[in-house]
């Protein structure tokens, strides 16, 4: 038995070990992470444009994606939805959770 088959056979690895090692795993961009630390700022929630325009890109495709990212990995959540003042389509409301939170003072 090599140490790869160890670590890669999941029966003789604690459960919590497992749950452990996956939260750390998570390597975030750098941009992923400004955003993070800028809703991190805010005592609201905001919407992708408010982000992007808060955060001086000039371009949605900028962070949309990050965002998405750090909504999957649980490190924000949306928290509403609002009419765009812009497009008049409903658009979501993102904040920071608890786990973000952390994730910024690592």
């Amino acid at each position: 038995m090599t140490q790869l088959d160890f670590i890669t056979r999941p029966r003789d690895v604690h459960a919590n070990s497992i749950k452990a090692y996956s939260e750390d795993r998570i390597k975030l961009s750098k941009r992923a992470r400004l955003i993070l630390e800028y809703l991190g700022t805010l005592s609201a929630a905001k919407t992708d444009r408010q982000i992007q325009t808060g955060m001086g890109y000039r371009e949605l495709g900028m962070v949309q994606p990050r965002i998405t990212e750090l909504e999957d990995c649980g490190m924000i959540l949306e928290l509403g939805q609002v009419v765009s003042q812009n497009t008049g389509k409903t658009v979501r409301q993102m904040a920071i959770t608890e786990k973000g939170r952390r994730e910024i003072q690592r």
